[in-house]
């Protein structure tokens, strides 16, 4: 059942200012929650036809973007995290029995299941489907490493190891090519080490001048852009180069980002119960929008007209406007 969100009203006359007299993206009508639909901690994606995979407590469920109906369920309760492939069909789940498997949306059964041979290769995190959808990028925080996994082959194909970091943070450019990932950190700092860029081929990691203070990384779909939020603001490193350029120096807050398909949009949790969207033209904030429950994650639907909030109170859509 969908539901308005009433204490949403409070957010969209903050995103109704902030749009007054300017072209940029907006909150366009009011956010709603499906409640039977809270999401775990494995997260929720977006195919590339819209729909929208939730990872619950009991399961998967697929729901139809336009309808917001229940078009599938698949029973079970180990599945941890969640990634789309280059098809609207497959997506990738880790199980924590399992390993990693592709569930084929359709019929809901999964089809290929790649077991880790030991847990130092099994990732914690799945970063994404690169290389034209043959490559899959999984980290594994507790042992500082990254997986690479060849999705034709069904194998391991390798593995590199990596600073330590607060937490698996790190994004893959679209050709699997580079990685960028945060400085290792404790709480409180240091703040003066920059983000690494580490190329698969050779594992070099090479530092990214510019971007020190960094407490999130979000990758740009609709090109080859990393966006940088941290406690010196936000910056954004050009994927082709090796250097950042600096876009505000107001911080945005420090939670985990995500960007829209068409590069216009952050997205970021705001704990224990907002999402903070940024301009990304000029590093302001569009709207602090209360979702009504814990934010666990957050996906964008393919042409950046909505944005997909997971919550332990149920599953948020906040449309999105120009």
């Amino acid at each position: 059942m969908r539901r308005p969100l009433a204490v949403l009203a409070a957010a969209l006359v903050l995103a109704g200012a902030a749009a007054c007299g300017s072209t940029g993206p907006r909150v366009s009508a009011q956010p709603f929650v499906l409640p039977d639909l809270a999401v775990g901690f494995g997260g929720l994606a977006v195919t590339a036809d819209g729909t929208v995979v939730v990872v619950g407590q009991k399961g998967i469920t697929t729901v139809d973007p336009t309808t917001l109906a229940i078009t599938g369920t698949t029973g079970g309760s180990g599945f941890e995290k969640v990634t789309t492939g280059s098809d609207a069909g497959h997506v990738f789940l880790l199980d924590s029995s399992a390993g990693l498997e592709q569930l084929d949306l359709r019929t809901h059964l999964v089809t290929v299941r790649l077991p880790a041979r030991s847990t130092i290769e099994l990732p914690t995190e799945l970063l994404c489907v690169c290389a034209g959808g043959t490559l899959l990028f999984g980290a594994n925080a507790t042992h500082s490493n990254l997986t690479v996994i060849d999705l034709p082959a069904a194998r391991i194909a390798t593995t590199i190891t990596m600073p330590p970091a607060l937490r698996s943070a790190a994004v893959v450019v679209a050709d699997g090519s580079r990685i960028y990932q945060l400085p290792p950190q404790t709480v409180g700092g240091p703040f003066d080490v920059p983000v690494s860029a580490v190329d698969v081929a050779t594992g070099k990691s090479t530092p990214v001048p510019g971007t020190e203070g960094a407490q999130s990384l979000a990758l740009s779909a609709d090109g080859p852009r990393i966006w940088v939020i941290g406690v010196n603001g936000l910056a954004v490193i050009d994927g082709a180069g090796n250097s950042a350029r600096r876009v505000t120096r107001s911080s945005p807050g420090g939670g985990e980002f995500v960007g829209s398909p068409d590069g216009r949009v952050l997205a970021g949790t705001d704990l224990p119960d907002h999402v903070t969207l940024i301009d990304t033209a000029d590093g302001s904030e569009i709207a602090s929008v209360p979702v009504g429950g814990f934010p666990r994650a957050l996906a964008f639907a393919p042409d950046s007209s909505r944005l997909w909030v997971g919550t332990d109170k149920g599953l948020v859509g906040v449309p999105l406007g120009p």
